[in-house]
């Protein structure tokens, strides 16, 4: 993911991907070293094709400051020790044909994604309840809290 260009189409073959702390025996994972900490940013406009499979982000937190769309598989967003994880998506972020859910087994809501970008959602979930998650902080709050935590 790292290396995709502007325009690139990502299709995962492994059954889970996980981006953040620790692979856990995972297959085809970005670990907290090539994640750069806990922050993850997509700055390009790239597809990632899940393929059926699942998408994990494991304690990081995910900006999106392109347009970003993923689909045909699960996301998974997945809280680790006291790193909390989300997405926040301050470009264009596009869910088709994909199962969202935390790792507790609830759904996502819209406003986990939602903060200053444009967010589109197609089947198979109903649209997702807007609620506003304590996680769901601006960039510069992240980098804060994450400061305070090293």
């Amino acid at each position: 993911m790292v290396r995709a260009k502007n325009g690139d189409t990502i299709t995962l073959a492994q059954p889970s991907f996980v981006i953040g702390y620790g692979n856990g025996g995972y297959l085809g994972s970005i670990n907290e070293q090539t994640a750069r900490g806990k922050l993850y940013t997509f700055d390009k406009d790239i597809t990632i094709d899940l393929n059926g499979n699942e998408l994990i982000f494991r304690g990081v937190t995910v900006i999106n400051e392109g347009s970003l769309t993923l689909k045909n598989g699960t996301i998974s967003i997945m809280d680790e020790g006291n790193s909390v994880g989300n997405i926040f998506n301050d470009g264009t972020l596009t869910i088709t044909g994909s199962a969202t859910e935390r790792n507790n087994g609830s759904k996502l809501t819209a406003a986990e994604f939602i903060n200053n970008g444009t967010y589109n959602r197609t089947a198979p979930q109903p649209p997702l309840p807007q609620e506003t998650p304590v996680a769901n902080k601006a960039p510069e709050e992240l980098k804060q809290r994450e400061a305070r935590q090293v």
